[in-house]
């Protein structure tokens, strides 16, 4: 396994906890010398999701709206992580 020279940001759907809808949350996961998920506010049928692009798919009736509030939530704690690296200052999961 290859190392990583700073943190892996990532969306994904939690298929273990499935609500009374029956829909997934999608959860943020940031791994960087230590592993921190936390919930987006964010869920979906399990065919709504596409894992490889990260978002939920058109055939989901409010796709845009839940698209942009992943969107926003994953570039604020890319915006973190690139504010650390450019300033030089070490940083762990839970700081993103």
């Amino acid at each position: 396994m290859a190392k990583l020279s700073s943190a892996s940001i990532r969306l994904v759907q939690k298929l273990n906890r499935k609500n009374k809808n029956g829909e997934y949350p999608v959860y943020i996961v940031v791994c960087w010398r230590g592993r921190i998920e936390k919930s987006c506010g964010v869920s979906c049928l399990q065919k709504d999701w596409d894992s490889k692009r990260e978002v939920v798919k058109r055939s989901c009736s409010n796709s845009v709206v839940l698209n942009k509030m992943l969107y926003d939530i994953k570039n604020r704690v890319i915006q973190r992580k690139n504010d650390f690296e450019y300033n030089g200052k070490v940083y762990t999961a839970s700081m993103l």
